[in-house]
């Protein structure tokens, strides 16, 4: 089976949960692993439209997808973020089966677990539960031993094909067209002006609008 990771730590190979990652690819050796660093690269990976390429193929051709990252504040790292607005919308991973093992101080967890999980079931993907590791748990013998049992029912869901319901309602690409109506009356500001910061480009043309 090939196990591809994404490793959305912007430390790179010293990321705490990189290592549980690396602790279970010891532990269950019968499959072939792949770790890709989307953290440390992201601004690479950006700038080069092959290497985003190479990301996608590598996904397509896996049997089972691994997120790996911290949990910061409540969410996943912008660098792994970034990579997910990069691709969303334009890939399919139908039925390609997916899961995410994060390392916090417990603060919040489920909301970044959440965001993967739909993110993983836009592109098509069958989520399971991740595993939520704090940041001292490759210190403790019964957390090594729960990682280990989390990635066996994985192994066993992508081995087994089995079925799957997904949580998350499915994103809609199809935005309406937006019509401005007449603009109402001014409000007088007196002697402050008003700046309107946007990132819109020529394409976002409800934005521009607004």
């Amino acid at each position: 089976m090939m196990i591809v990771i994404l490793n959305g730590s912007p430390k790179g190979e010293y990321s705490n949960t990189i290592h549980c990652v690396k602790y279970i690819m010891k532990h269950r050796p019968d499959h072939e692993y792949k770790i890709l660093e989307i953290g440390k690269d992201i601004k690479m990976i950006e700038k080069d439209p092959s290497r985003l390429e190479a990301i996608i193929s590598d996904m397509r051709s896996a049997d089972g997808v691994l997120w790996s990252f911290p949990v910061y504040y409540l969410s996943v790292p912008s660098q792994l973020m970034r990579l997910i607005e990069l691709i969303s919308g334009t890939v399919d991973l139908r039925d390609k089966y997916a899961t995410a093992i994060t390392t916090s101080v417990h603060f919040y967890d489920h909301l970044a677990h959440d965001y993967v999980r739909g993110v993983s079931e836009d592109m098509g993907m069958r989520y399971l539960d991740g595993f939520s590791a704090g940041m001292d748990d490759l210190l403790k013998p019964e957390m090594r031993r729960q990682m280990l049992c989390f990635f066996d029912r994985f192994a066993d869901m992508v081995g087994h094909g089995a079925p799957y319901v997904r949580k998350s309602a499915p994103m809609l690409y199809d935005i309406k067209e937006y019509v401005p109506g007449e603009p109402g009356p001014g409000v007088a500001i007196g002697d402050k002006r008003i700046v309107l910061i946007t990132d819109a480009v020529k394409e976002d043309v409800n934005l521009s609008r607004m």
